[in-house]
């Protein structure tokens, strides 16, 4: 439940009904359609009500992938990312057999970096891209020879600022 935002499209914006809509879930949206260029701001005083905005890890991790500061507050549990990372980084050793034994639970980590990397908004440089890639390029039962390799390249590029 910590990573859920519930929100309820409201059927009527009277103050009683916005009053259970809020009693019920994090929050609502208007009735009105929110035109698309209005959808972060409408979400973001939502989404920083739920998850306040984290301080150290968080600046060195958005600024490395050049995520502005509207997306970086709205980007899907940056807490939750950095365990991720730490987890697999801790799972890989330079042994490819030592790293092999728990390829399964690496892949399946792989696989939940991927879809929150996939959530942030990347501006220019193409590093959420070329991660992403990196990990549908490593899909399999069995793992890569040149796994580390690619691992090591991709959490430098997520953690370390340059």
């Amino acid at each position: 439940e910590r990573r859920i935002l519930a929100l309820i499209r409201s059927a009527n914006d009277s103050a009683n009904d916005v009053a259970i809509y809020n009693s019920r879930a994090h929050g609502y949206l208007p009735k009105a359609p929110i035109k698309p260029g209005k959808v972060l701001e409408e979400l973001a005083p939502l989404w920083l009500s739920r998850f306040p905005p984290l301080e150290g890890d968080l600046k060195r991790v958005t600024s490395r992938l050049n995520i502005s500061d509207a997306d970086d507050e709205l980007a899907a549990s940056i807490r939750d990312l950095i365990e991720n990372i730490t987890s697999i980084n801790n799972m890989v050793k330079d042994d490819y057999e030592e790293t092999s034994k728990d390829w399964r639970t690496i892949w399946e980590k792989l696989h939940v970096l991927k879809g929150d990397l996939l959530t942030l908004t990347e501006e220019d440089d193409g590093n959420l891209s070329t991660m992403t890639k990196m990990i549908n390029g490593v899909r399999g039962d069995t793992m890569p020879p040149d796994f580390v390799e690619k691992w090591r390249a991709v959490h430098s590029k997520l953690i370390n600022p340059s």
